[in-house]
């Protein structure tokens, strides 16, 4: 009988050992995903976010958001936001969403791209000096700031994309 008390504390305390060192582990892999960044493999060729979940989780997406299933377009206003309307257009394909470089205005706007407005599900890069959030009007989503700013907004919009919206 003795032993048999003292098997069950054994087991009881080697239990409880091993669970909260499972606990531990657990904790600090699930830390270690929130640090990294995260790199899409489409077709073959890696497309990587710049920042990190951590990062990105911080961006909030406003609640009059419209969303994106199946196509948007995207208005780039200065050439040095393509890369980011590359990325965009890439990873929203891969997910079965189509994106359609356009113009809002005919003014400096290549005759080959649609003219759109905020009546279609459109994404406006926009060169600005001060960083906004994401903001809204009808169905533009409208990305303001600096190029660092503007691409980790975008990368927010991939992972808000691809969650389901």
């Amino acid at each position: 009988m003795k032993w048999g008390i003292i098997i069950i504390a054994v087991v009881l305390i080697g239990t409880m050992i091993t669970s909260t060192i499972g606990f531990i582990w657990k904790d600090q892999s699930v830390e270690d995903v929130n640090r990294e960044k995260i790199e899409f493999d489409i077709g073959g060729s890696k497309i990587p976010l710049d920042n990190k979940i951590d990062e990105l989780s911080a961006v909030e997406i406003p609640l009059n958001i419209p969303s994106i299933h199946e196509k948007f377009y995207i208005v780039v206003e200065n050439k040095t936001y393509n890369q980011i309307a590359y990325k965009l257009t890439k990873l929203a394909a891969s997910f079965g969403i189509r994106a359609t470089k356009a113009c809002i205005n005919e003014e400096d706007c290549d005759s080959n791209l649609p003219i759109v407005n905020c009546n279609s599900t459109t994404i406006i890069l926009q060169n600005n000096n001060q960083n906004k959030p994401i903001q809204v009007d009808q169905n533009c989503i409208i990305l303001q700031g600096e190029y660092l700013w503007i691409n980790k907004l975008s990368e927010r919009l991939i992972l808000w994309m691809i969650a389901g919206n």
